[in-house]
């Protein structure tokens, strides 16, 4: 699921594929933030510009270099700049006590990818850095309402 020509095709259509609006658990939290902020699995950029609308400097990582395109036409549109980074979270590593924070919003990624990146985020923040992270559980397995349907990725 995480590979880079599938979510570049995915992301080749024309509009935003989950909107230009930022997500709402991240824009209901995003006062906690402080910056630098790295956004993992950025995608088209709804939740960078949004930051960067905020006054934040946000580096947007993803897989997809179309997506991240996108993102930075958004940003321009909106009259911010974010920064972007194409790379695989797999094999991702971030600068060591440099982000006041991170994002990780529906950033969905195999167990082993994640038991590797998540302690060097962890190092990847300044003291007192914040993490937000919305991810789905195995709980919705069970529900009809999205996300991914395997486990390893819950």
């Amino acid at each position: 699921m995480y590979d880079e020509s599938f979510w570049n095709k995915r992301y080749a259509n024309g509009g935003y594929l989950y909107g230009t609006e930022p997500n709402v658990f991240l824009a209901e939290h995003s006062s906690l933030l402080s910056g630098p902020v790295l956004s993992l699995s950025e995608g088209e950029g709804r939740n960078a510009v949004f930051l960067a609308s905020r006054g934040l400097d946000v580096l947007g990582v993803d897989v997809s270099m179309v997506a991240l395109e996108k993102a930075k036409k958004l940003a321009e549109s909106r009259g911010v700049k974010i920064k972007t980074k194409v790379a695989d979270l797999a094999a991702f590593e971030p600068e060591e006590n440099y982000y006041g924070s991170v994002v990780s919003i529906s950033a969905h990624l195999p167990r082993a990818v994640r038991n590797k990146l998540y302690p060097l985020i962890e190092r990847a923040l300044k003291p007192d850095g914040i993490i937000i992270l919305e991810a789905y559980s195995e709980n919705q397995l069970s529900r009809d309402t999205g996300g991914p349907k395997d486990t390893d990725m819950l």
